[in-house]
């Protein structure tokens, strides 16, 4: 028999769909939405949370990697998949080369970013031999389908702007490859600060300069799709008179940052355990590792079987509170690997099997990703991607006829 695990993530995926509505109902019409599901949709489950959105309505669907694209197609995803992080170029596990990785692409019908035109042409000259000799047993493929990356400021990957007329003239050369869009990232569109607002409009006046080039790949092409909003942009109308918006965070109800507080989203996760045993300890007793805490009067301590081995930060000891009863919990002591202890001294008639809310609502009560984040000092993205495989996902309030499982 299957225990039921102390500690569970659940997801609700009627909010994923309210929160989707409310992006979409911001945007102009015949503005398409790329859904961002990478990192297993940001810890919340990336196959039936694309299930969900692609019931819903959405065009198109971000992962980072390859694998996570197949792990979509397997699951039963149609939808286009983008693969934003492109195609390594070396070996990189699971596979040995470039090739392998192709061949992956192809296989399960995935359009890659490519950042690099020296990588375009090994794809290029790759996708050429394959055509020549069929021994692979690949459906035969005219060519192959990509979105070239641009970066205008981030700094990471991309065509650099200056060098935009260079690699047209290369790419328009490789007659395996077909552009279908192109893409930058801003850097700080979540910021509201006006320096930040400034170099946003930087960023998407380069990425406009670059798009008459771009249409040049594809021979005047109209039907190109070009995309640049992120979460935050799109929240403030930058870049969304383009054919496509990426929101990630807010698909999940979290704030791209304190500068959106207001605007209204539905938390999608809900994470939560049982109370596993509670004491008291007399004036002086410390509490797990390093003796950070020290009782300074008789505290009735609960002992939680969640720690940073299901994702639960460490940063959060001594700082981090819970909820139990609807009512807040201090942490006390380190958070351990397995095990979280909580001074529950205020709390009357705390006994073992209590549900502890760890993120989300518990009757008025809330603890959101933006305040753990803030107690941990990190963003609620990390709080969200650190929810560990171990910890089971749960999905309810699935919209009707949605495929979720």
């Amino acid at each position: 028999m299957k225990v039921p695990a102390s500690t569970v993530a659940e997801i609700d995926l009627g909010a994923l769909a309210h929160n989707l509505a409310a992006i979409r109902s911001s945007l102009r019409p015949g503005v398409g939405i790329l859904a961002a599901v990478k990192a297993d949709a940001y810890g919340h489950g990336a196959v039936a949370v694309s299930r969900t959105l692609e019931r819903e309505g959405v065009s198109m669907l971000g992962v980072a990697r390859i694998e996570e694209g197949m792990e979509l197609r397997r699951g039963g995803v149609e939808l286009p998949i983008l693969v934003l992080s492109g195609v390594p170029v070396g070996g990189v596990p699971p596979f040995e080369s470039l090739e392998e990785h192709l061949m992956e692409v192809v296989r399960h019908r995935l359009t890659p970013v490519l950042y690099d035109v020296g990588v375009a042409l090994a794809i290029d000259r790759l996708l050429q031999k394959r055509d020549l000799d069929r021994s692979d047993g690949m459906p035969p493929q005219t060519r192959l389908d990509y979105h070239l990356k641009i970066d205008t400021g981030m700094g990471r990957i991309g065509v650099q702007t200056e060098e935009i007329r260079s690699a047209v003239e290369i790419l328009s050369r490789c007659k395996n490859l077909r552009l279908t869009g192109a893409l930058t990232h801003f850097a700080d569109a979540d910021s509201d600060a006006k320096d930040a607002q400034e170099f946003t409009r930087r960023q998407y006046q380069r990425f406009q300069a670059a798009m008459p080039a771009l249409r040049g790949i594809a021979d005047g092409d109209e039907s190109l799709l070009f995309h640049a909003s992120n979460s935050a942009a799109a929240l403030t109308g930058v870049a969304t008179d383009l054919d496509l918006v990426r929101p990630g965070i807010a698909l999940y109800g979290a704030q791209p940052s304190d500068a959106f507080r207001g605007i209204r989203l539905k938390p999608v996760l809900k994470l939560s355990t049982r109370v596993l045993f509670v004491k008291e300890v007399p004036p002086g007793a410390t509490i797990s590792y390093g003796r950070t805490f020290v009782a300074d009067r008789a505290t009735k301590i609960a002992t939680l079987p969640v720690g940073y081995g299901d994702g639960y930060s460490r940063a959060l000891s001594n700082k981090g509170e819970v909820l139990i009863h609807g009512r807040r919990a201090p942490i006390v002591g380190r958070v351990c690997m397995d095990l979280t202890m909580v001074d529950v001294s205020g709390i009357p008639d705390v006994v073992a099997g209590d549900e502890v809310v760890l993120l989300g609502t518990q009757g008025d009560a809330q603890m959101t990703a933006e305040e753990l984040a803030s107690k941990a000092g990190t963003i609620s993205y990390e709080v969200f991607t650190s929810i560990s495989k171990r910890v089971p996902r749960v999905f309810r309030n699935a919209p009707h006829g949605s495929k979720a499982t």
